[in-house]
């Protein structure tokens, strides 16, 4: 694995390898979501921002700016709803992007660790952070200027 660094002022498609593909989006409610790749819009239009920590960015939408970060929420003592909530040095927030040897770009949080990957839930619909090399990891594959 070989951490990148996401081009500044450029937006990213965050979509999963499956059949029709689906993208990494943001909703009113905060929470994450899956959107089919063919409903293009501010809340799946994702980009980073610099952490304090060096190899560790913040990811945003559009919609939501960079007042919102996907992150983790405690819940009796432990980290495990992922949502979007007010950007802060949280190291909750940190995420790291790492290119694999097949072409795609795999995020891991701070908190799960590298060898854990933004992942789609078992059954299609959902978002979950696993570990293990998966066929199906939430990856960059395609980057724009708007």
């Amino acid at each position: 694995m070989t951490v990148t660094n996401p081009t500044p002022d450029k937006y990213y498609t965050l979509s999963t390898p499956t059949t029709p593909p689906k993208l990494l989006s943001s909703s009113s409610s905060r929470d994450p979501t899956l959107t089919p790749a063919t409903e293009a819009s501010p809340h799946n239009r994702v980009y980073f921002t610099t952490t304090l920590n060096p190899g560790y960015f913040r990811i945003h939408t559009r919609a939501l700016g960079n007042d919102y970060s996907l992150g983790f929420i405690r819940e009796g003592g432990e980290k495990k709803t992922m949502r979007w909530f007010g950007s802060g040095s949280y190291k909750d927030q940190y995420w790291r992007l790492d290119a694999w040897s097949d072409g795609t770009v795999r995020l891991s949080d701070w908190y799960h660790g590298e060898e854990a990957h933004l992942d789609v839930s078992k059954n299609g619909e959902g978002l979950v952070v696993e570990k293990g090399d998966k066929a199906t990891h939430i990856g960059i594959r395609k980057a724009y200027t708007e």
